[in-house]
């Protein structure tokens, strides 16, 4: 699979002006914002390049000067596939993940996560699915690419 932003017809680059009277540290914050976005939920190294590029457009048009937005988009690049690792895996890719050792534990392998829309049934959802988990182990593919017990997140 491969995954890349989606932006709806409806999307307008309302970001927020370069001459707006908000503090500088706000205004990076949303260019690292939307550049980690754009690393976490794209899978390909070339499709995050031309993410980035059109986010620098994007920006641009709102005033930013280049000088301003690339020293933020080449330091989340370089961390791409590494502290900013795609959230649905490499899809088959090759990116490299390294060890962060912020804790002892591995983190989760999200490429295995089944990812629902949160609602009221979300736990009881949950257990039948946890409960019911050998099901997939008969299927040597699917269960290849689940894994041995299942990763759960939601999504707003």
């Amino acid at each position: 699979f491969i995954s890349k932003i989606y932006r709806k017809n409806t999307f307008c680059n309302n970001y927020l002006h370069y001459t707006s009277h908000h503090p500088i540290y706000q205004k990076k914050s949303i260019i690292k914002g939307q550049a980690i976005r754009i690393a976490r939920m794209t899978i390909v190294r070339d499709d995050v390049i031309a993410e980035f590029r059109n986010l620098r457009d994007m920006f641009l048009d709102r005033g930013y000067p280049s000088d301003f937005i690339e020293p933020i988009l080449k330091d989340v690049l370089d961390k791409w596939g590494n502290i900013y690792v795609p959230l649905l895996g490499t899809g088959g890719g090759s990116v490299q993940q390294k060890t962060i050792e912020t804790s002892l534990q591995p983190a989760p392998n999200f490429q295995q996560a089944c990812v629902v829309q949160y609602n009221p049934l979300y736990s009881q959802i949950k257990g039948i699915l946890t409960r019911n988990w050998n099901i997939f182990r008969t299927n040597t593919d699917v269960f290849h690419t689940l894994g041995d017990k299942p990763i759960f997140s939601t999504k707003a």
